[in-house]
């Protein structure tokens, strides 16, 4: 299967958002890489943030643990910043998300790092 959008000799970074309940979120990652990879794109980076792993005292209990840390952006803001360090050190054309993210996550990630951010399950597969 090709990819819906073109990622051939594309520079990115693959970020993943995942519930601490997920047990299978790295090999989630390590395949999406593979695909992006056989696509043509460079994976330059891998970062992920789990839902339900630090150690709060006041956690978010566990019918939130997939919800978003930060409805805006998604991952929490110093994770977001983070990430756009990373972007502009490794020089990534886009970061790919491994989740769905709504049209607003989409423009203020995108405003927030100065990248194209892109949906791997939406835009590259298109489920």
């Amino acid at each position: 299967m090709n990819a819906r959008i073109e990622l051939q000799e594309k520079v990115c970074i693959l970020a993943g958002f995942f519930s601490a309940k997920d047990k299978e979120y790295q090999s989630k990652m390590d395949d999406a890489v593979q695909y992006i990879e056989k696509n043509g794109g460079i994976v330059a980076d891998k970062i992920v943030q789990r839902r339900g792993v630090s150690a709060s005292k006041n956690p978010g209990g566990s019918n939130r643990m997939s919800e978003p840390l930060n409805t805006k952006l998604l991952f929490s803001k110093g994770k977001t910043e983070e990430l756009s360090k990373i972007a502009e050190a490794k020089d990534v054309d886009m970061i790919i998300f491994f989740n769905s993210l709504t049209p607003l996550m989409l423009s203020n990630i995108s405003r927030f790092t100065g990248r194209k951010i892109v949906s791997f399950l939406d835009e590259v597969l298109g489920k």
